[in-house]
């Protein structure tokens, strides 16, 4: 009788425990998907942060050009011959140098401007605006170019 009982235990323990050939075929499954998955994370943390930092350039952007027409809009400006600038009626004026758009001797974005190019329409003032933001560890460049219309802001 003890006999039976031990083999009824050991059948037992044999259909509840898995074949060293269905770990073998069930790991690289479960590895697979695993990676699927992470695949799909990276993806769409990487459209996130892109999405972010599309949104920060805009941003700031709109920040810079809403300053500068602001203060065009308290009396004339000039564009300066080389098309790098503006002067306005109170002798301040918005520079753009290497990667940096000045006015009054401070940047007034933090990100790398890569293109500044005021321009007269009639009596309206047309910016072009391109900044660059560096991708999140070592990831590539964000370049956004902008076109701002004063009096009408915000046409991209």
């Amino acid at each position: 009788n003890h006999a039976s009982l031990v083999s009824a235990n050991q059948r037992a323990m044999r259909s509840r425990a898995f074949s060293f050939i269905e770990i073998i075929v069930t790991l690289p499954m479960v590895a697979l998907l695993g990676t699927c998955v992470v695949m799909i994370f990276l993806s769409i943390r990487q459209k996130y942060t892109a999405a972010v930092m599309q949104g920060d350039l805009k941003l700031e952007a709109r920040r810079a050009v809403t300053r500068l027409f602001s203060r065009a809009a308290t009396g004339p400006w000039d564009i300066h011959a080389d098309q790098r600038g503006l002067t306005f009626h109170d002798g301040s004026q918005v520079r753009w140098e290497g990667d940096r758009l000045n006015f009054q001797g401070h940047s007034l974005v933090s990100h790398p401007v890569l293109s500044f190019i005021p321009i007269r329409r009639g009596d309206r003032l047309v910016v072009n605006l391109e900044l660059q933001a560096a991708g999140r560890r070592g990831g590539p460049l964000l370049r956004r170019h902008f076109i701002y219309d004063f009096p009408r802001l915000g046409a991209e």
